[in-house]
């Protein structure tokens, strides 16, 4: 795999000017159970054409249309629906849109009284996010957040932005020029219109519950700021829960507010000059394959990363529990809790089952683009000049939403509790998972929902959430 490809050049002329750990975050940036079509008569699906055709006659969107639904048995009676919904003219505008609910009988979901829309966050789509413990041996084929909430009669919804359903083969990628904030939350608003027009005979197409873990909490505040300016009546949401993400960084977060205008200053540069995508999916999914088909060969990247000598495992074990020292967000902030020996080499992890690890790395999109990432650090940098350029958090103080706040304490951290005081909520309620106390080794980004004791601390408090709200 070439890991530099056709941007390297420019990488290595902005890299001179930036610290060892931007350029090496440039470096990531630009490194470049089957599925059966659901039969018409089944009541599911019927139920999710007939919405998708409401949704796009909302948008008034000429190019709107489903293009395909799809049902996979999970788990027992648990099932998933995937919808692919054309939003947009161009060749690309197509979002993915997941259901997991359970049935009462062959293409019969069960009339559940409670619904949650999940939104992922940057790299992976719903799927890796939210179920993958339907791609892999190594989880328990009911250990994700999408079944397990299913279980317990939660409806859960959820999207594939629309850069998960581009393919590695593409070349030329200038379409996701215009694709930023804003173009996630609308494909976001018709997905969720869908899910309502679905509910609809179950309860009266009551709005619903929004999670946004990661970059998907940037989507879900924006998404609520958005409906402060309509008439309640005309609203999707009727609570919020952002996961592990800080919109905005608070005055006194002094370091992590100048990381975050660098890193605008990098990403803006690329986009000034022609590109308009990321491809960190790319070097994800190579670490992930290397340690799984060779885990005991010396890795080619490792040098890379400042490691040289590491083995293949080490390498993807090194990265994704020590991300702090490649993309400073947080003083801490790692995907997965670590386990090291004496010299500080990785062995193993403190949470999550090995193997899930490394099946979740293999399974990024190859692309995102780089649109909401220059958004977001322009809230995060939280200069005068960038906030009044983005419009996202203008209305932030107005959302008045009930709101559940979840925090990995190896992930954002105290970071992210700054943007939920920030808001209108009266009942806000805190879940800080944080088991080992220790920012560098604790509960990670990623272990929120694929540690094996994810269950008792993350998933059982959401669920207990969602039934009282």
């Amino acid at each position: 795999m070439n890991l530099y490809g056709a941007q390297s050049a420019f990488y290595h002329t902005l890299s001179r000017r930036a610290s060892s750990c931007t350029a090496l975050l440039l470096f990531l940036i630009m490194t470049a159970g089957r599925l059966e079509a659901a039969p018409p008569g089944l009541r599911g699906a019927q139920l999710l054409q007939d919405a998708g055709a409401r949704a796009c006659a909302f948008t008034a969107n000429e190019a709107c249309r489903v293009l395909s639904i799809q049902r996979r048995p999970l788990l027992d009676d648990i099932v998933e629906y995937t919808i692919q919904v054309k939003t947009g003219a161009a060749r690309h505008d197509v979002i993915g849109i997941h259901r997991v609910v359970k049935e009462t009988g062959s293409g019969q979901p069960a009339d559940a009284s409670h619904a949650l829309f999940m939104i992922h966050g940057d790299a992976w789509g719903f799927s890796a996010a939210f179920l993958l413990s339907a791609q892999t041996d190594a989880l328990d084929p009911g250990h994700s957040v999408a079944v397990y909430l299913a279980e317990r009669g939660v409806d859960v919804w959820g999207i594939d932005l629309r850069w998960v359903n581009v393919p590695a083969t593409t070349h030329d990628l200038s379409f996701m020029e215009d694709w930023d904030t804003s173009t996630h939350v609308a494909d976001t608003q018709t997905a969720v219109k869908m899910a309502r027009y679905a509910r609809a005979s179950i309860d009266g197409s009551a709005p619903l519950l929004l999670l946004g873990w990661s970059r998907g909490a940037q989507v879900a505040y924006s998404y609520a700021a958005d409906e402060t300016q309509l008439d309640p009546g005309q609203r999707d949401l009727r609570g919020l829960i952002p996961v592990d993400f800080a919109l905005e960084f608070a005055p006194e977060e002094v370091e992590q507010r100048d990381a975050a205008c660098n890193r605008y200053t990098l990403y803006q540069t690329l986009l000034n000059n022609g590109i308009h995508h990321t491809s960190q999916g790319r070097l994800l999914k190579y670490l992930g394959v290397t340690a799984t088909t060779a885990p005991d060969q010396r890795s080619a990247v490792a040098p890379l990363f400042g490691l040289p000598g590491l083995t293949n495992l080490q390498t993807a074990l090194y990265f994704g529990s020590r991300v702090y020292e490649f993309y400073d967000v947080t003083p801490t902030y790692h995907y997965v809790g670590g386990i090291f020996d004496e010299n500080d080499i990785p062995v193993g992890l403190r949470y999550t089952d090995v193997d899930a690890y490394l099946e979740f790395l293999q399974s990024p999109a190859p692309f995102q683009s780089l649109g909401e990432m220059v958004d977001g650090e322009a809230m995060q940098c939280g200069s005068t000049e960038l906030m009044a350029a983005v419009p996202y958090d203008d209305h932030l103080a107005e959302i008045a939403l009930p709101l559940l706040y979840i925090e990995a304490g190896g992930g954002f951290t105290t970071y992210g509790e700054y943007t939920p005081q920030e808001l209108a909520s009266q009942d806000v309620t805190w879940n800080i998972v944080s088991p080992d106390n220790d920012g560098s080794l604790d509960f990670g980004h990623t272990d929120l929902w694929q540690a094996e004791e994810a269950e008792v601390t993350v998933w059982s408090p959401l669920a207990d959430w969602i039934s009282s709200h």
